[in-house]
């Protein structure tokens, strides 16, 4: 799974059989995504795409940009 790390921040991507899976570091980082997104599957902390979805490019970028700028507290 290829993950991309930038200090204690990280960002993993993975496709699975029916899915395309965007993982990061804590849950946080998915808040906003889900309240506009609440019919796209998330996790803890991570979003999966099914095929059938559309992927909102424009919304993801502050999801990443959030898990690579963690920093533990």
């Amino acid at each position: 799974m290829p993950t991309y790390e930038a200090g204690e921040g990280w960002v993993a991507a993975a496709n699975q059989k029916n899915c395309i899976s965007l993982y990061t570091c804590s849950a946080e980082h998915l808040e906003s995504f889900k309240r506009k997104h609440p019919k796209i599957k998330t996790g803890k902390g991570c979003i999966n795409f099914k095929d059938s979805d559309d992927i909102p490019i424009n919304d993801l970028i502050p999801v990443i940009k959030s898990a690579m700028e963690f920093r533990h507290r």
